[in-house]
């Protein structure tokens, strides 16, 4: 239960710094909760064999969108009837 508190502490606090980059999508919808990305130089259509897969992991049923900020990934899921939030680091996946 530390564990989960901490995540929600490390989200929290991640949401609540004003600095963010511009690969930050750091609430649901985005940064300006439109839905729409700043980045650019994205791709038009996708390769033959579909993008490369940085990472996967186990989560469950989401629960809701990604947050990205600061290099975390937070968002909610369920298993086994029980909702909880997971802090993944964005680039490798790993559980934090």
């Amino acid at each position: 239960m530390l564990k989960f508190w901490s995540c929600v502490a490390i989200g929290v606090m991640a949401i609540r710094v004003d600095a963010q980059t511009e690969s930050d999508w750091p609430q649901f919808l985005g940064p300006q909760r439109n839905g729409i990305s700043a980045e650019t130089e994205l791709l038009d259509s996708w390769p033959e064999n579909g993008p490369q897969e940085m990472w996967r992991v186990a989560g469950g049923v989401g629960m809701s969108g990604l947050a990205i900020r600061r290099g975390r990934l937070l968002t909610m899921v369920q298993t086994a009837g029980q909702q909880r939030v997971i802090c993944l680091h964005a680039k490798t996946g790993k559980t934090l």
